[in-house]
């Protein structure tokens, strides 16, 4: 998420209209925000068709954004995805 192009990384254009909302989003904002990869990291791992295939229970839900943006998927529960036999879970209280 932090490479140069990333959408997080992508400039505003001069011209893009704000939302009404925006003053009191910004204010819903203030105080620390981003990620800590000091306490909480997301390891990521290159996986192709041969990575084994692992059965994951979410305890949460996970939304996948498809279809250029237009369908959000929700999901939770049992899940079958491919993690490397040499995958260490995350540093920090989220792992």
């Amino acid at each position: 998420p932090y490479s140069a192009a990333s959408i997080w990384n992508t400039p505003i254009a001069a011209d893009t209209a704000y939302s009404p909302q925006s003053d009191y989003n910004i204010t819903a904002l203030r105080g620390t925000f981003g990620s800590d990869p000091n306490q909480y990291t997301m390891p990521v791992y290159e996986v192709d068709n041969s990575t084994p295939l692992a059965k994951v229970n979410l305890s949460g839900s996970f939304s996948d954004v498809t279809d250029n943006g237009t369908k959000l998927i929700k999901t939770k529960g049992l899940m079958q995805i491919p993690i490397p036999a040499t995958a260490q879970a995350a540093t920090g209280g989220d792992s």
